[in-house]
């Protein structure tokens, strides 16, 4: 995987906006936990297949977490 500069990634309109809406999917999948078990595997497959389309492999899955728990 590419090292991107940490600057342009701090400036990148297109990364805050992802990275918005990734805390929005985390918070909502934490709000479904036990609640509504259903709509969460939904919600998480479609995720999937989206991630899926743009060629997301799951050698990524590590960097990805890394970022999120940060």
């Amino acid at each position: 995987m590419e090292n991107f500069p940490v600057e342009e990634i701090r400036h990148s309109k297109r990364i805050l906006v992802h990275g918005s809406f990734i805390v929005e999917m985390v918070e909502r999948a934490l709000d479904w936990i036990g609640q509504d078990d259903f709509e969460l595997e939904k919600m998480l497959h479609e995720l999937g297949t989206k991630h899926s389309q743009y060629n997301v492999k799951p050698e990524h899955m590590p960097f990805m977490q890394k970022s999120i728990i940060i």
